[in-house]
């Protein structure tokens, strides 16, 4: 009988939508954008995502292996309302009810992307890739102008697996 796969289940949450990336033995293999009117539709669109992924694939467990969501953080210098923290927390609230996982990951913003900004960080991401998985993104259906957060979950699941070395990353920005 062969061996499950090991999957790694990224989420970037967002209110209204969420950036996912599936990663199978440590390569990415499928990601998507879901969007949806409420947060916890945006949570079934990532059970969904993942169930028909774990379907299709018999070498896949049903169970996720990693399961990483970013956590949400107010900051105090911020002008913007903290009450719009919440449905993100929703959302990653959903995703982790939703989902039989044997090792859960929550970090903050600063904990697995630093304070780079979005297009450096977004730049680094993607240098991390190979040429087959930076296909899994171009064959995502998805306005350009919401890929970030694809990007994002994508980011998150190189950052579970350890592939977003800091050291490496800052001689190949120089």
């Amino acid at each position: 009988m062969a061996r499950a796969k090991e999957t790694v289940l990224a989420v970037d949450p967002g209110k209204n939508l969420a950036g996912v990336a599936l990663f199978k033995d440590g390569i990415l293999s499928a990601a998507t954008l879901i969007r949806a009117k409420e947060p916890y539709l945006v949570a079934e669109g990532v059970y969904e995502f993942f169930t028909e992924e774990a379907v299709a694939d018999p070498g896949m467990s049903m169970d996720v292996d990693r399961l990483v969501t970013e956590g949400q953080q107010i900051y105090q210098r911020s002008q913007a309302d903290p009450n719009d923290m919440l449905p993100l927390a929703q959302v990653v609230g959903g995703v982790h009810a939703l989902l039989l996982a044997k090792d859960r990951f929550i970090p903050m913003p600063r904990e697995w992307k630093g304070t780079l900004p979005k297009e450096v960080f977004s730049q680094r991401i993607l240098s991390r890739l190979t040429t087959e998985e930076l296909g899994v993104l171009d064959a995502v259906q998805a306005p350009k102008s919401l890929m970030h957060n694809v990007v994002d979950g994508v980011g998150l699941g190189l950052w579970v697996l350890g592939r977003m070395d800091k050291k490496k990353a800052e001689w190949e920005l120089v």
